[in-house]
């Protein structure tokens, strides 16, 4: 499982996603069994997962941040089924 301090949410309206704070992609969260990703529609904007790596157009992403308007945070947790 990949861990990124976002364990337990389940919903979330938006959240912006990058390998730091300058860049963002906009996900959407869905309340389920399991946290549901989507990435603009479905478009995963190159975002793949190899051996609980996280890589976007073949790049390592080490460090994974979201910013929520009013909440900051630096990592959350992608199940193993999604």
């Amino acid at each position: 499982m990949l861990e990124f301090a976002f364990s337990g949410v389940t919903t979330i309206e938006s959240v912006y996603l990058g390998p730091d704070f300058s860049v963002f992609k906009n996900l959407g969260f869905f309340d389920s069994p399991h946290i549901s990703i989507t990435i603009d529609g479905g478009n995963t904007h190159g975002f793949e997962r190899k051996d609980d790596i996280l890589y976007q157009n073949n790049n390592n992403i080490n460090k994974l941040v979201y910013y929520f308007p009013s909440n900051p945070r630096t990592s959350f947790t992608i199940p193993d089924d999604v």
